[in-house]
């Protein structure tokens, strides 16, 4: 039977649903050629529903046993499936031709028989002969070889063979004949003129002679006695070993006369290596110092220039160095001369460099030395933002919504200035907002105030504004969409008896579907959430309104019950537990705004009048802030009237969208504080709390939680506290605490907590129950109170009750009729139970006997003769038995306590026993030895330290004596020295000083607490100890020197020094290296400090009483360098006590070098210090110019310094004055008055005229810099004069503003009332006041503005720069408004002209625009054409669409080019013809013709020229290209067509005039062919522009890869033999992401595939599992003949065969 036939991807799909009895299926369009050959088994399935047929429980097998077409004759039931219908309205089903277990059923039915165990060499065949019958396994003979087996052998002459056991075994006889050799075996050999050979014994040897000519060698040999040349990429490498280099190039000294490009040669003569190309090049040497000679260079890009200074003329300075603050810069004045080193000058500085100061009315300033210094004077105006009385309000509001400055249009850039302590009514703040209060260090300010200030009546509570949190979160229910996910906070007051109460409410909402209270805080500390809630930690609930959180474990309650409701009476909870750490039930402050007096000045708080708003103010609302505003101190927000409803306050909402995924947090609302750290280093840092909402994504709804965090120091936040829209409280970690006491963690409530009402708890594992009695239900006893001896007993199944203890003696008995079932009674056993045992033979009780009387085990009569007693362990094995045979009575006395029995043979601890060895037969034995009797009294020795009593010891070898008394000196000590033991019996001063080996001096020995020393000498005395004594003054305590008189019994005359206590220089020396930082001969560590019961008025470390001090060297006070004879650091000083001076340096020298200094230092040393010096008459130094003498000085140098600072901390003024009176004051305002002591409130203030003037800045010697004299505003003055110039009649001639109007008025008007002039008194620009005219370069000017150019020679003759967009220049005539303007845009090289409103012209560097409404700059409005030099687009396009929105018109108006804008068309007249550069005749009598003129000149009479037309023939429907030959003008070209694009059927063609092999190309932007066309040889090339060949290839395509895409199946190349043949192969790719290549014949049936695996298949499609490398051939038809040289390989039923040229079958592998 053969295997049904098996097809890859035979899957299709059903066209309709059929029943359980259809037999003819029809498959969708095509999918019947996905089926393989008939007959086949099938699955059919419901494939909509069920992805996996075998989930499918109507799935069915049917067998396929025809296919036409796509339709299937099918029988149902197959394989054990049952016939179902498969036609359910809208399911797919799905059928597949796939392996079942039909196959692998058929494979065992009929070939598993072939897998049963055979005998060895068996094979399965037929018949040894006669007819066919039924094949079996057996032994080949043979008859069954092929003819090309061999079975016997012929022998030859020489070859024999033999067969045996199917073994041929060959052999060899005789000798080989010649005739038999091959012609080409050797036999004989002739010599070559190199090689020789010679044959001996069958071996053939050959040899070499002479040498081997040139010729004979390999055409590329290199050789050195020629010239050679390498082929192209063939890289010689030469290697250069330690001492030979590997390339050497003969030297020579000139070059060679004939280069060749790529020659390189060695010169000696200049050591420089050369090569040629085009021109002999020399390559430099890095090593030579210098270039020789050369005349020019090129680009030299990197590199050092060591050589000399380059001169300016060629692009250097000239110098090599320069002196400080100079610059490279040409003449300071006159022509063009070469550039220099110098000072800059005041004409080098730019206009945007200030040189001199014009005051202002309140602003005053002066330049020195560089320095701009700023002053003030007289009282700042209403006007400039003053508190006074004015008018003019605050000049701009900025950033206020729908506000709008007087002249103005839209909003400025700039934030609006508010007051410090606003009070906004319902503001909206978008993106953020930080309130600073800052430096409040341990005290709390307001932040934010939410207030209500309306009064409140009975009945009629007044709820403050809330604090609203908005954010969105998304729900992913359908419809997912964002949500707004929403807090609130806000406080209700509750009237009250004495004083009303508050209560803080916390409140959410959820896509406004109403707000829902979570929690609440009462003024009286009670916080509260809503029936439902739960306070929670870290996620987990700790606390419901009835249930303690499972998490609780330990608590410190005293009473248990129901917990119904909850109040809060702690203290006010703080940010980190959820709380708000403050009563927001307080009102107060004053309504304040935020306000900006000028343009970038600083944010104020302060009140805002209602006359500042009236500026552009229209109609009534709330000043808008801006998008982050900073507010600074305090903010309170009023809402009125509210009363018991709930109204938003503060609003802090995130309006963005949520999207799936991506919620909206609310922004935080951060408190701020600054606390301090003392760890090191001790600093500020920043303390962080913050709320938000966080919304969550829900399914219907989102939900959200408001967090509390918290952060220091900019940490990273951490959250605190949660509180869940559901209305659960969670802390995220610590406790709930009331009053700063943890009342509540996650798993301990507090130890304070000792009430409560629960009514369920966990396993409690410690702790002590004080409540009431619990009861037998409950696991208790249910009795408070027992008595001694009571037993409790059970009364019933519930109930327990007290059984009293009985009597004496009494045993407890069972007793129905009693209500416990037990009570006490007598013993009445008595002699009865003896007389039992007595009759016994033997008892054995096996568990406790209880004798509760005296019991006499066994009787006189009936002795009890063995006792056994057992523990735990075996009975009978490891018993106690009492037993053995009395000789007398005994007696067994045991101890009247828990006590062990010694045994004889046991190991035993004794305590508290005596054993006394006097009784006959005792001995006491220690380690073997007996202890025989005792001497002495006490206790006795042990081994360590053992107390002996005049014990009498032998000469022991070693032993340590301590608290020995008794032992003699001279007989019982040996060792000590000489001496020692004399001093130790009579201890003098004179015996120990014989006993010391290294004593000093003589005398007796120093003891107590005062000695007294004379003439002591020593290296050194260590006084220490605490010392008790009587007072001692002045006289000294540990170290004194009493006041004496030191005679000097040797000297006489003048003596030099006389020194009483002298310290000496000592030397400091060490063993190893080592740095003292600090070492003194004296050294006094402090003052004295007060001890007990003392108070010190003055404490010194060294106090001189009297007399001079002198010191040659140096004296510090303080830490620091020591540069001078005094110096003092740090924070020390110089007193004096009395008297007018206290402190005085003086020289009274007079010579030229004399002086008085004070020297003020710091660390830097010498190079930064401070002078205050003296100068004699004599001295001739100077200082500044100056020549010194008689000056006092006060002089600071060092380049680290910072400056010199004279100050006076208090408020009184520093005076300044010469010839003894005042003349210039600083006042303690920081106003600088002259010629005057009162405080005019002018920053400099000069109220005398000197005899030349009043005020001058002048400098009469500088050649470099620049005086100047710049008045600046100040933050807050932009609305007043900065400088103003009045006469005496106070008219203000110049005022200049930062914001507002800058004028200057004469005195009275003139035609030249105002003039700029040159150096030489020339007229620049002149202002007729009278006329109201400007003059540019005239007097006299004639118009309002006159501009005269012709005095200078000036290309433009005027200029205008704007300097913004919405500057221009306007002319009219008549009209206020312009009709024509011109302007210019900044940075867009724009310019516009045209009427203002209407239409205008653009023009830029690259762009001209056309149009109305333009403006510069993005050339805003409607432009209608655009001209581009540049890389743009030139355009034309009308303001609207229209059908004849452009047109070309003749003189008369008629159109003879229309463009329709609105159907983009454009349309020449109908007996139009266009020439661009030509006057042609038409080629024929058809319209619309383009001709235009190639060769680049307009034709004129006697030119030549080409020419070329597009033409439209309206008959044909053809539009073609027609060049034309050269001809000259007037004359007709001859036309040639080019390409013809037709219409409907016609052929569309390209053509050149002349054929040639680059006839057409597309080309790249550089020019390059990318796609030629060879009319000359009818070739297609791509990527190249000529062909390899050209006689034979007609498509070739380089340097790339080449890509065929079919377009959807697997035929992408079709290859045929020529034109005439008929049939064809296909090469194409599968469907797939790594497709394989497929090779089709012509009827499109895949005969070989190349797998992207590297599988190769021929007549297959599919390989085995995991198959890679594999070749797959199908089964085939056998070949019946063998072509000559040639074998043929196949597959027939699966096994490899091979066919060869003789024809024989060989079967390689079988199936």
């Amino acid at each position: 039977m053969a295997l049904d036939a098996t097809k890859n991807f035979a899957k299709a799909t059903v066209s309709q649903g059929y029943s359980s009895s259809a037999t003819t299926i029809v498959l969708k369009t095509g999918d019947g050629a996905k089926m393989p050959t008939a007959p086949f088994n099938a699955v059919w399935w419901n494939d909509t529903t069920y992805a996996d047929p075998s989930d499918d429980p109507y799935v069915e097998i049917v067998r396929v046993t025809a296919v036409s077409g796509d339709t299937l004759t099918i029988t149902r039931a197959q394989e054990s499936t049952a016939a179902a219908d498969h036609n359910i309205t809208g399911r797919v089903y799905k059928f597949v031709a796939g392996v079942t277990a039909l196959l692998p059923q058929t494979i065992n039915t009929y070939i598993g028989p072939l897998l049963t165990p055979q005998n060895a060499n068996t094979v399965l065949a037929g018949p040894t002969t006669g007819s066919a019958a039924v094949a079996a396994f057996r032994a080949l003979v043979a008859a069954d070889m092929p003819a090309g087996v061999v079975t016997s052998v012929v022998n030859d002459t020489n070859v024999t063979g033999t067969v045996v056991s199917g073994v041929m075994t060959l052999g060899w006889t005789g000798t080989l004949a010649a005739a038999r050799l091959n012609s080409n075996v050797v036999q004989s050999v002739t010599n070559d003129t190199n090689i020789t050979g010679s044959i001996s014994a069958q071996a053939l040897t050959l040899g070499w002679t002479g040498t081997l000519a040139k010729a004979r060698q390999y055409s590329g040999t290199v050789y050195n006695d020629q010239a050679n040349t390498f082929g192209s990429g063939l890289k010689q490498t030469f290697t250069t070993s330690a001492t030979t280099a590997g390339l050497n190039l003969v030297a020579v000294t000139a070059n060679p006369s004939s280069p060749a490009s790529g020659d390189i040669w060695f010169r000696s003569d200049t050591g420089q290596v050369y090569f040629y190309d085009t021109a002999v090049r020399q390559l430099v040497r890095t090593d030579v110092a210098t270039l020789s000679s050369l005349a020019s260079i090129g680009t030299i890009t990197t590199g050092i220039w060591n050589g000399t200074v380059v001169a300016v003329t060629y692009g250097g300075t000239g110098v090599s160095t320069a002196s400080a603050n100079v610059v490279f810069s040409g003449p300071t004045t006159g022509a063009a001369a070469a550039p220099s080193f110098r000072a800059l000058v005041t004409a080098d500085m730019p206009s945007s460099v200030a040189t001199s100061v014009v005051n202002d009315t309140n602003v005053t300033g002066s330049i020195a030395s560089n320095v701009f210094t700023l002053g003030w004077t007289g009282t700042l105006a209403v006007n400039r933002g003053g508190i006074g009385t004015g008018t003019a309000g605050i000049g701009a509001f900025n950033n206020i919504t729908g506000y709008t400055a007087a002249g103005a249009t839209g909003t400025t850039s700039t934030n609006l200035v508010f007051s410090t302590s606003p009070a906004l009514t319902t503001p909206t703040v978008t993106t953020s907002a930080i309130l600073s209060n800052n430096s409040l260090g341990a005290a709390t300010a307001d932040g934010y105030v939410l207030q209500n200030t309306t009064a409140a009546a009975a009945g009629a509570q007044q709820w403050s504004p809330n604090l609203h949190f908005k954010g969105q979160g998304w729900k992913t229910n359908a419809t997912a969409a964002s949500q707004a996910v929403e807090f609130r906070e806000y406080l209700v007051p509750v009237q009250g008896a004495a004083n009303p109460s508050g209560t803080l409410y916390w409140d959410s909402q959820v896509n406004s579907g109403g707000w829902v209270n979570q929690m609440t805080l009462t003024s009286s500390g009670v916080l509260s959430v809503p029936t439902g809630g739960s306070y929670q930690i870290n996620g987990a609930n700790v606390l419901t309104a009835t249930t303690l959180g499972s998490g609780v474990i330990n608590s410190s309650l005293t009473s248990l019950g129901t917990i119904a409701t909850g109040v809060w009476n702690g203290t006010k909870i703080g940010l980190a537990y959820g709380g708000t750490n403050a009563d927001l039930s307080a009102t107060g402050g004053t309504s304040r705004v935020l306000m900006q007096t000028s343009t970038g000045a600083n944010i104020s708080v302060a009140q805002l009048a209602a006359s500042d708003l009236s500026n552009g103010v229209t109609g009534s609302g709330l000043v808008v802030l801006g998008t982050s505003p900073t507010l600074t101190t305090s903010g309170t927000v009023s809402s009125t009237s509210i009363g018991t409803a709930q109204t938003a306050g503060w609003t802090v909402q995130n309006t963005t969208a949520a999207a799936a995924g991506a919620q909206q947090f609310s922004p935080m609302v951060v408190l701020t504080g600054y606390g301090w750290k003392t760890n090191a280093t001790a600093a500020s840092q920043e303390v962080d709390f913050a709320l938000q909402t966080q919304p969550v994504q829900g399914a219907a709804n989102p939900t959200g939680n408001l967090i509390l965090y918290n952060q220091v120091n900019g940490g990273g936040w951490n959250t605190l506290l949660t509180v869940p829209s559901g209305g659960n409280l969670n802390l995220n970690s610590g406790s709930y605490q009331i009053g700063g006491t943890s009342v509540l963690s996650s798993s301990t409530l507090g130890s304070g907590v000792t009430a409560s009402s629960l009514t369920s708890v966990g396993t409690i594992a410690t702790g002590t129950w004080n409540g009431s009695v619990i009861t037998v239900a409950y696991g208790g006893t249910g009795q408070s109170t027992f008595t001694k001896g009571d037993i409790l007993v059970a009364t019933g199944s519930t109930t327990l009750t007290k059984l009293a203890v009985g009597t004496d003696n009494y045993i407890l008995t069972a007793d129905s009729a009693q209500a416990s079932g037990v009570k006490w009674a007598a013993n009445t056993g008595g002699a009865a139970a003896s007389q039992a045992l007595d009759n016994l033979v033997s008892v054995n009780i096996n568990a406790s006997l209880l004798f509760q009387t005296g019991l006499d085990v066994g009787s006189a009569a009936k002795a009890a003769r063995n006792l056994y007693l057992y523990g735990a362990g075996t009975y009978g094995t490891t018993s106690f038995k009492l037993d053995g045979t009395p000789t007398a009575a005994r007696t067994l006395t045991f101890q009247d306590a828990s006590y062990t029995v010694i045994g004889r043979d046991t190991t035993d601890t004794l305590t508290n026993k005596t054993y006394d060895t006097a009784g006959t037969g005792n001995t006491f034995k220690i380690n073997g030895t007996t202890i025989s009797a005792v001497t002495g009294t006490g206790s006795v020795v042990l081994a360590t330290s053992p107390t002996l009593v005049t014990p009498v010891l032998g000469t022991p070898t070693s032993g340590t004596l301590t608290n020995c008394t008794g032992l003699p000196i001279s007989t019982g000590v040996s060792g000590l020295g000489t001496g020692v033991a004399t001093f130790l019996a009579t201890p003098s001063s004179a015996n120990l000083a014989s006993a010391l080996t290294d004593k000093t001096g003589t005398g007796v020995s120093v003891f107590g607490t005062a000695p007294t020393l004379s003439s002591v000498t020593s290296d050194r005395i260590t006084l220490t100890g605490a010392v008790s004594a009587t007072a001692w003054g002045t006289a000294g305590i540990p170290l004194r020197v009493v006041a004496s008189t030191y005679t000097d019994t040797s000297s006489s005359g003048t003596v030099a020094t006389a020194m009483m206590n002298t310290i000496g220089i000592p030397t400091i020396a060490a063993s190893s290296t080592v740095t003292f930082t600090d070492a003194a001969t004296f050294y006094i560590a402090d003052k004295p400090t007060a001890g007990s019961n003392v108070t010190l008025t003055n404490s010194w470390a060294a106090y001189f009483a009297s007399g001079n001090s002198y010191m040659a060297g140096g004296l510090q006070i303080g830490s620091g360098s020591f540069p001078d004879k005094l110096t003092v650091n740090g924070d020390q000083g110089l007193y004096g006590t009395s008297g007018t001076r206290k402190f005085t340096i003086k020289n009274t020298g007079s010579g030229t070098g004399d002086n008085a200094r004070l020297i003020l230092q710091n660390d830097s040393g010498a190079n930064n210090q401070a002078i205050w010096a003296n100068y004699s008459s004599g001295y001739t130094g100077t200082a500044f110019g100056i020549t010194v003498a008689n000056w006092v000085l006060l002089d600071i140098s060092g380049g680290s310094n910072q400056g010199l600072i004279i100050g006076n901390e208090s408020n009184k003024p520093i005076v300044f004055g010469t010839n003894n009176a005042e003349q210039m004051r600083l006042m303690a305002t920081g106003n600088l008055v002259s010629g005057s002591t009162t405080d005019g409130n002018y920053r400099l203030d000069v109220a005398k005229s000197g005899s030349s003037g009043t005020f001058r800045v002048y400098d009469a010697t500088a050649t470099t810099g620049v005086t100047q004299c710049i008045v600046k505003a100040g933050a807050g003055q932009s609305t007043t004069s900065i400088f103003s110039v009045q006469d005496n009649s106070a008219n203000t001639l110049l005022s200049v503003v930062s914001s507002g109007t800058s004028y200057y008025a004469p005195s009275s008007n003139s035609t030249t009332a105002w003039q700029f002039r040159t150096a030489a008194g020339g007229n620049i620009f002149n202002v007729d006041s009278t006329n109201g005219r400007i003059g540019i370069g005239t007097n006299a000017p004639g118009a309002l503005l006159d501009i005269n150019a012709n005095s200078v020679s000036l290309s433009p003759g005027a200029r205008l720069l704007s300097g913004n967009t919405a500057n221009y220049i306007g002319f009219s005539v008549g009209r206020a408004a312009e009709e024509i303007s011109i302007a210019a845009a900044a940075g867009a090289d724009q310019f516009l002209t045209g009427t203002v409103a209407g239409s205008g012209v653009v023009a830029s560097k690259n762009d001209l625009y056309l149009g109305t409404g333009l403006t510069v700059g993005s050339v805003v409005g409607t432009a209608q054409m655009k001209l581009s030099t540049g890389s743009g687009t030139s355009w034309i396009r009308p303001v609207t669409n229209s059908t004849t929105a452009w047109q070309f018109q003749n003189a008369a108006g008629t159109s003879f080019a229309n463009f329709d804008s609105t159907n983009a068309v454009a349309t020449l007249a109908n007996n139009g013809t266009v020439g661009v550069g030509i006057s042609f005749q038409r080629i024929s009598s058809q319209y619309g013709q383009l001709a235009w003129n190639t060769y680049g000149s307009s034709y004129s009479a006697g030119a030549t020229g080409y020419g070329a037309i597009f033409e439209l023939n309206e008959s044909s429907g053809t539009f073609s290209y027609y060049t034309g030959s050269s001809v000259t003008a007037g004359s007709n070209h001859v036309n040639t067509n080019t390409f013809s694009l037709a219409a409907g059927s016609g052929t569309t063609w390209f053509r050149p005039v002349t054929d040639s092999t680059t006839a057409f190309q597309l080309r790249n932007a550089a020019g390059t062919g990318i796609f030629t066309v060879d009319t000359t040889n009818s070739l297609i090339l791509i990527g190249a522009t000529s062909a390899l060949h050209n006689t034979v290839s007609k498509l070739e395509v380089r340097g790339g890869r080449t890509y065929i895409s079919s377009g959807g199946d697997t035929y992408a190349l079709g290859l045929l033999y020529n034109d005439a043949a008929n049939g064809q192969f296909f090469l194409g790719a599968s469907n797939s992401a790594t497709p394989d290549l497929i090779l089709s014949n012509n009827a499109g049936t895949e005969i070989a595939r190349f797998a992207n695996s590297g599988n190769v298949g021929i007549g297959v499609s599919s390989f085995g599992t995991s198959a890679v490398g594999v070749i797959g051939i199908a089964n085939g038809t056998a070949p019946s003949s063998s072509p000559a040289s040639m074998g043929q390989l196949y597959v027939e039923s699966g096994a490899l065969k091979y066919r060869g040229s003789g024809g024989t079958v060989t079967t390689i592998a079988a199936a």
